[in-house]
């Protein structure tokens, strides 16, 4: 990983493996946080980036089931990337949004 080519594309790869583990687990933040940590301790170019802090920062936000926070977090993932971020992970942040949302009416 000392081409600077593959340290973006490694972390890319990552963050959408972990987007896409919340997926298949319908929801899952505390496997989401694990995954976050551990692919944090296996690619220390992802733990020091700015995505991992992103996507802690969506879990954080879920757990305190703060929606606003969690909209702030998904417009700061948009940012990370310069062509935003995929319409699967747009469509699933926002469910997980929806469900924020509509907890805090209960």
């Amino acid at each position: 990983m000392s081409q600077d080519i593959l340290r973006y594309t490694t972390r890319d790869h990552i963050v959408n493996a972990i987007i896409a583990h919340l997926g298949v687990t319908e929801g899952d933040w505390i496997l989401f946080e694990k995954d976050v940590e551990h692919f944090g301790d296996i690619c220390p170019d992802f733990q020091a980036s700015r995505a991992r802090e992103v996507l802690q920062s969506l879990a954080k936000a879920e757990r305190d089931h703060d929606a606003e926070a969690f909209k702030m977090a998904c417009q700061e993932m948009n940012r990370l990337n310069t062509s935003g971020m995929q319409d699967w992970q747009v469509e699933l942040f926002l469910n997980e949004k929806r469900k924020l949302e509509d907890s805090s009416l209960l």
